[in-house]
C-alpha cells in the first residue's frame, strides 16, 4: 500500500515494504540538476549474494558481512549495516548508481535528509554550535529550512505472522500501520507529481483528475494455484520455493480524495 498527500509546497508519502526503492529513486531524480554536494546515508542492505565489489567499485568504504544459520552455519544472507552517527557520504549520482546495481538483488532499507536553500537551491548545513541550518552558498541561516528531499525506512523487512497480540486492529489500523513502513518528503512539483503517478499510477492514469489532495493504492494478491516443480528437489527446500510457479490475480485499488477505481491483473510468475 501506498498514500501520497499533495500540499501547496510538498508531497508526503507513507508506504508499505517493497515501494521504497522506486521512491529514492525518484526522490534523486527530484533533486536540481545543479545539487553536487554530498549528503550522509544511513540504514541497512540485505541480499542472499555478497555485493562487497559492488560498493567498492563505486568508491564506498563499505562491506558486506555474512550472517549464518545457528544450527546449520551456512550463510542466510548478507547484511551491511551503515550506523547514523557514522553514515556514509556520498553524492547524487553515486547514490543513483548504488541503486541501480542493487535493486534488483538486495533490499535497501537506506535513510537521508536533505534540505536545500530556497534562495539558491544549494546544500544547507546544520551548525550544532548554533542550532541552525547555513546555505553552503549564499550563507543565508534557517531553524528549519523550507525545501525537503528525505526518506526514512524501517531497517528490517516484515515478516508473515498468525499472532494477535492485543486488541485486534481494525482493516483501517492496519494499513495505517503499513504505510509506516517507508516515509518520504520531497516539493510538490509538476515533474515530481508526473514522475510518481507515471511510476506508481500508471494503469490509473486516465482516472485521475488534474487536481487532487490525496491517493492512496491498495494492492491484493490472491494465489489460486501453485505448480511444483519435480520432486527430486523437494531436498532443496530454498531452490524448491524458488521453481515453485504462483498462478493467480493482482487487485488493485485506487482512492483519489473518496473516489475509488479498481483493476485487476492476472499474473503466473
Amino acid at each position: 500500500m501506498i498514500r501520497l498527500k499533495f500540499s501547496k509546497s510538498k508531497i508526503v508519502i507513507g508506504s508499505s515494504f517493497e515501494y521504497e526503492d522506486i521512491l529514492t529513486i525518484i526522490l534523486l531524480k527530484e533533486l536540481p540538476d545543479s545539487f553536487d554536494a554530498e549528503f550522509a546515508v544511513s540504514g541497512k542492505i540485505i541480499s542472499g549474494s555478497d555485493f562487497t565489489p559492488t560498493m567498492k567499485n563505486l568508491g564506498l568504504d563499505l562491506g558486506a558481512t555474512q550472517k549464518k544459520d545457528k544450527e546449520t552455519n551456512k550463510v542466510q544472507n548478507y547484511v551491511c549495516n551503515i550506523n547514523s552517527k557514522s553514515p556514509v557520504w556520498v553524492t547524487k549520482d553515486t547514490m543513483i548508481q548504488l541503486m541501480n546495481k542493487l535493486h534488483t538483488n538486495c533490499y535497501l532499507l537506506l535513510d537521508f535528509k536533505i534540505y536545500l536553500c530556497s534562495e539558491c537551491a544549494s546544500n544547507m548545513v546544520l551548525d550544532r554550535t548554533k542550532k541552525l541550518y547555513r546555505c553552503a552558498s549564499c550563507g543565508i541561516e534557517q531553524k528549519k529550512p523550507k525545501v525537503e528531499y528525505s526518506i526514512t525506512t524501517k531497517s528490517s523487512p516484515p515478516r508473515p505472522t498468525t499472532k494477535q497480540k492485543g486488541v485486534p486492529k481494525s482493516e483501517k489500523q492496519k494499513l495505517a500501520s503499513k504505510i509506516k513502513f517507508c516515509q518520504a518528503t520531497m516539493p510538490n512539483t509538476d515533474s515530481a507529481k508526473k514522475l510518481l503517478l507515471n511510476e506508481i499510477t500508471s494503469d490509473f492514469l486516465d482516472e485521475i483528475p488534474s487536481n487532487f489532495k490525496q491517493i492512496e493504492l491498495v494492492n491484493n494478491y490472491h494465489i489460486n494455484n501453485l505448480v511444483f516443480p519435480p520432486k527430486e528437489l523437494r531436498k532443496n527446500s530454498k531452490l524448491f520455493r524458488k521453481m515453485t510457479i504462483r498462478e493467480g490475480s493482482l487487485e488493485r485499488i485506487l482512492d483519489v480524495d473518496g473516489n475509488c477505481f479498481e483493476t485487476v491483473i492476472q499474473f503466473k510468475i
